[in-house]
């Protein structure tokens, strides 16, 4: 694929860090490819405020009207922070269960965990994955830990506004 893909977040889900924090924590979206969609993505999170984790469930495949779920495939990847400065978050393959949306697994036919990474779709769906994470502004705490703790509330680094990201400021 060479055009980027675009990430259309749900505007009317709140994020928390972890499911103790709020009632109903969690985020949807769309990704699209060249103006349709080639995926919706749930997020989940898993973690706690230190220690950030997301449950990342994606469905892909064919959604034009008239398509029918075993037409397309559900995986879902446990992400957190990568270790380093610079490292980009961590993407493991995981089972196609996601507590906060029970619905996830119907939209698709669900890929076990242990088949994921031996899937033809794989890389692919590390790159959807990693566009996501990039993409979605409510996932900051997963890009990166040195990021993610400059960019908390009171810190005294805080992260540069591109043209892109209205509302953030700079120190």
């Amino acid at each position: 694929m060479t055009a980027p893909f675009v990430i259309e977040p749900n505007a009317e889900d709140d994020m928390t860090v972890c499911s103790c924090c709020a009632g109903a924590p969690g985020l949807r979206g769309t990704v699209l490819y060249d103006g349709a969609p080639v995926a919706i993505y749930f997020g989940d999170p898993a973690g706690m405020p230190n220690y950030p984790l997301l449950r990342l469930g994606l469905v892909t495949g064919p959604w034009e009207d008239g398509t029918q779920p075993q037409e397309r495939l559900a995986v879902a990847f446990t992400c957190k922070p990568g270790a380093g400065a610079s490292a980009g978050p961590e993407i493991l393959p995981t089972e196609p269960f996601l507590p906060g949306f029970q619905e996830f697994p119907f939209l698709g036919k669900p890929l076990a965990g242990r088949e994921i990474a031996r899937h033809a779709e794989f890389p692919f769906w590390l790159e959807l994955a990693l566009a996501i994470i990039e993409g979605d502004p409510r996932l900051i705490e997963i890009k990166s830990r040195r990021e993610a703790v400059a960019n908390r509330p009171g810190h005294p680094i805080r992260r540069v506004a591109s043209a892109s990201e209205p509302g953030q400021s700079s120190p």
